[in-house]
């Protein structure tokens, strides 16, 4: 991904009413600064682990990855 393409997400992000306040002022401030806004890290580990959770309860999944899955989720809760 270019960074052009880093900054025109950032750009739609204050357009979209999802976006909150304080993250558009954030987006606005970095952006006036000509530097890359920092991103959101939080949803992306939520969405990983979501990810991994889904894989242990498909049943196209075989047994020995869903218990691979299953202990590498249970490290990264216990970290």
């Amino acid at each position: 991904m270019t960074s052009n393409q880093v900054e025109g997400g950032f750009k739609a992000a204050l357009s979209n009413p999802n976006t909150s306040d304080s993250r558009k002022q954030e987006i606005r401030e970095a952006l006036d600064k000509g530097e890359t806004p920092a991103p959101n890290d939080g949803g992306h580990e939520n969405q990983r682990l979501g990810g991994l959770k889904a894989a242990i309860n498909n049943p196209n999944v075989g047994d020995d990855k869903k218990a691979e899955l299953k202990q590498t989720l249970e490290s990264e809760r216990s970290s």
